[in-house]
């Protein structure tokens, strides 16, 4: 099971702020009581606002104070005192679970990752909410401040809105809002139709409109039939400080599973919670 990886949000809490600030660990966890895995940190967790008990769900990441480990709770649990709250499990909850014997998990600060996409159909905007949920990460919408209508987007009219557009290399439709804290960003999926083999010149509007130095990108699109093609590597031009990944072409009634499979071949920014068997 190595290299298999599972994602964790720790609240904003006092606690949490200082398990996140002892990253990255490497734990040993083992079963207990057939509801949750424990492992021992390697120094005492000042909780600050104390641990007064709580009844443990499915997926909770709990400190037990008087032990001084943390627990990952596969089974729903009664009350117990001295447990204090510090995160969720946000994906890979069956892999903790599937665990029956002592294994590592070694966890990290994860790279923040935001899903941005522009969609007319709704066909890219499933495809992004799907890859959302299975990165954990915030999903925004880039629209347009003038939005299209569907004589805009009649790609057989060489006077519509869209066909104009695409044919001046010039055009920079404007976007009616921002990203919020853009900045703290590591990683940024950018997902958009396909307009006559290019992305639609609203990506280059956002791409030339924030700073994306040292940061990664990476394109998918969607469409009938044509493939991702240079609609991707012409845009690089615009940011040529991030770098850039491969993109894909997806249809808009692309499983998770398929999504998940394309996510762990990227090379992205390490920084994950991983567990692997002892």
């Amino acid at each position: 099971m190595d290299d298999r990886t599972c994602a964790v949000t720790l609240y904003d809490t006092p606690a949490a702020e200082r398990l996140y600030e002892m990253l990255p660990l490497e734990l040993t966890f083992e079963d207990f009581n057939g509801t949750e895995k424990i492992g021992y940190l390697p120094q005492p967790l000042d909780t600050g606002e104390g641990a007064n008990g709580v009844d443990p769900a499915v997926g909770d990441l709990c400190l037990y104070a008087p032990w001084g480990n943390l627990c990952i709770f596969y089974q729903d649990s009664g009350y117990s005192d001295g447990l204090l709250p510090l995160g969720r499990i946000e994906t890979g909850m069956d892999l903790i679970t599937e665990m029956d014997s002592p294994f590592t998990a070694t966890l990290e600060a994860a790279p923040s990752i935001l899903v941005a996409y522009f969609s007319c159909t709704g066909n890219t905007e499933a495809v992004a909410g799907r890859l959302s949920d299975r990165l954990a990460a915030d999903l925004y919408e880039i629209v347009p401040e003038d939005p299209y209508t569907s004589a805009d987007l009649d790609y057989s009219d060489p006077s519509s809105r869209a066909s104009q557009e695409q044919n001046d290399a010039a055009a920079r439709p404007a976007i009616s809002d921002e990203v919020t804290g853009m900045e703290g960003y590591d990683v940024v999926f950018l997902g958009y139709p396909i307009w006559w083999g290019q992305a639609p010149p609203i990506i280059s509007t956002f791409l030339e409109h924030y700073d994306f130095e040292g940061k990664t990108i990476v394109p998918f699109c969607t469409s009938g039939s044509s493939g991702i093609g240079a609609s991707a590597t012409d845009l690089h031009g615009l940011a040529p400080s991030t770098s850039w990944l491969s993109g894909r072409r997806f249809s808009g009634t692309v499983t998770a599973s398929e999504l998940a499979e394309w996510v762990s071949e990227l090379s992205l920014p390490e920084g994950t919670v991983s567990a692997k068997a002892a």
